[in-house]
């Protein structure tokens, strides 16, 4: 990294990691299918700015994958996700970070991820009916499952006071694919949320503090749904998919108190 001035800093990044598969890749597997661990050589570059009321970082990445383990879009008879290695594979993109003081009682901050999250060939073995066996379909540059291309967010924060933190959040994330075929006919909708959050902690002689919390989420009532799987056959030579989804909640809200003390035993 190198520092222009107190304001400005560039820096660049390489770095190699290894992962072994998880105890569940193992049970989810057979001796014929078990997975390898995989490599990743993550290559970085980015700028940050510091200033007295506005800070911003641009980082970009390049993640070159070797047998990566992915999710498959299908699961196992107890409901669990499979994952499987592909040879090669990568995940690019950039990350824009803002924040910006308004006031002494009013911040806004904000982040955007544009990526590409690819797999360079993949083969997907589907039952065929027809055959009474496995169909292979082989995809190139196909786009990795639940890896969206944008994510958003931006959150506003006003404390009238110091002991009084009022937020509101609001959240895209983009269109998903539940495999790693890119078919359109297989998809996570993008979604976008509002979140309300607000924190008291006033002083109250005896406690050494006292926090009160609450949360309104999804207060617009979304419908959506982050997560899901899917599998696929053939019959009569038509490919059908069968798609699952799991429906997240509508507005709902959460409150707490966290209470700290002195216990003297």
């Amino acid at each position: 990294s190198y520092k222009f001035n107190s304001k400005n800093q560039f820096y660049l990044f390489a770095g190699l990691g290894n992962k072994e598969p998880v105890r569940d890749d193992y049970l989810n597997s057979t001796p014929s299918t078990r997975p390898d661990a995989e490599s990743m050589i993550d290559y970085e570059a980015g700028y940050k700015f510091t200033g007295t009321k506005l800070t911003a970082t641009v980082n970009g990445y390049y993640m070159d994958y070797q047998n990566q383990l992915i999710l498959t879009g299908n699961i196992n008879d107890v409901g669990e996700y499979i994952r499987e290695n592909v040879k090669d594979s990568y995940r690019a993109g950039v990350e824009i970070e803002f924040g910006y003081s308004i006031s002494k009682k009013l911040a806004l901050n904000s982040n955007l991820t544009l990526s590409e999250n690819k797999i360079k060939v993949y083969n997907e073995f589907t039952y065929d009916y027809d055959i009474d066996g496995l169909r292979m379909n082989s995809y190139n540059n196909t786009t990795i499952s639940f890896s969206p291309s944008v994510i958003s967010s931006a959150e506003l924060t006003y404390s009238p006071f110091k002991t009084l933190r009022l937020s509101t959040n609001i959240k895209y994330v983009g269109q998903q694919f539940l495999d790693n075929t890119s078919n359109e006919n297989s998809i996570l909708e993008s979604y976008f949320l509002s979140n309300l959050s607000g924190s008291f902690s006033p002083s109250i002689k005896g406690l050494k503090g006292i926090e009160f919390k609450f949360m309104l989420n999804n207060i617009f009532g979304e419908k959506y749904s982050s997560n899901g799987y899917t599998f696929s056959d053939y019959s009569s030579n038509q490919r059908t998919e069968y798609n699952y989804y799991y429906p997240q909640a509508g507005a709902n809200w959460m409150a707490g108190v966290v209470v700290r003390f002195s216990l003297i035993l």
